[in-house]
């Protein structure tokens, strides 16, 4: 089954995007669509593909199925991203022909009422299940910050509905749960980043735009600042820091690398403005 990969971008998140194309190109797919008005010439080896109406936050979502139909006219299935998500591992197929595959939160039920149970930057589409584009753009209208078009997943038909593995989509949030945070492990083992147990194929988190502010910004921080760490020992090092630190190509010396990097700086020194969180004993030091 021939997967393509599909995010929706504006010019400000333009630097994660390219760490978002690389980790797609390298682990997932070379089919990638990306509806955007950045030139196509910043993003070599993606089709893109003009907004179907002037971007509006609140609509997101037509632009995602925008993206999903038009990856699918030439594809078996598409996967929609959200541009700070990174993969790090080589994809497994893992999304059924006949359902739409989605990505839990394994979040409490606060977070789950207010933000349903799926995540809407994760999402399988196959041909055989196109008709989730249109009952997708059919749901009532949201306000901003609400994620309607996100808390309307938990209503997608369950006999059609399929789940991503627990080491797809890690983010955060994960770690708003005390059951889920009582088991979250990330860890390292020989130089490949595991997610309880197993390797961990994608994470999503803002590793590169500092200026975006999720709802709790302790457990956000503590989150990166632990897969910068693991991430510099890992072998998909390199190609991190080739995008997030360009100076360092030619010399990836480990350590001095990444505590000169630019972005690792931007997080610490925003931390300093902010009460020092508290740290995550479950993971490995």
């Amino acid at each position: 089954m021939s997967l393509a990969v599909v995010t929706v971008a504006t010019a400000n998140v333009l630097p994660e995007l390219k760490l978002w194309l690389a980790s797609v190109k390298k682990y997932v797919s070379d089919a990638v669509y990306i509806v955007t008005a950045i030139p196509a010439a910043e993003l070599p080896g993606a089709t893109t593909i003009p907004f179907s109406e002037p971007f509006d936050f609140v609509r997101m979502c037509w632009q995602r199925t925008h993206a999903l139909r038009t990856a699918l006219k030439d594809h078996d299935a598409a996967l929609y991203a959200d541009t700070d998500i990174l993969f790090l591992q080589q994809w497994q197929p893992c999304m059924p022909k006949n359902k739409v595959t989605l990505s839990k939160h394994y979040c409490n039920e606060w977070t789950h009422s207010n933000y349903g149970y799926y995540n809407s930057g994760y999402v399988g589409v196959t041909r055989d299940t196109l008709d989730f584009c249109d009952w997708w753009e059919a749901q009532p209208q949201w306000k901003p910050g609400a994620y309607g078009e996100q808390q309307c997943l938990d209503n997608w038909d369950a006999a059609r509905r399929a789940l991503f593995p627990e080491q797809h989509n890690v983010g955060w949030w994960r770690l708003n749960n005390k059951e889920e945070s009582a088991k979250f492990e990330l860890k390292l083992t020989n130089g490949v980043i595991e997610y309880n147990g197993a390797p961990l194929t994608s994470i999503h988190s803002h590793l590169m735009t500092v200026g975006f502010t999720p709802l709790n910004l302790k457990l956000a921080w503590n989150f990166n600042e632990k897969l910068f760490e693991l991430l510099e020992l890992s072998k998909q090092y390199n190609d991190f820091l080739r995008l997030a630190q360009p100076r360092n190509v030619a010399t990836p010396a480990r350590y001095e690398g990444h505590r000169s990097n630019e972005i690792v700086k931007q997080h610490r020194q925003r931390r300093a403005l902010q009460v020092q969180p508290r740290i995550i004993r479950r993971f490995p030091t």
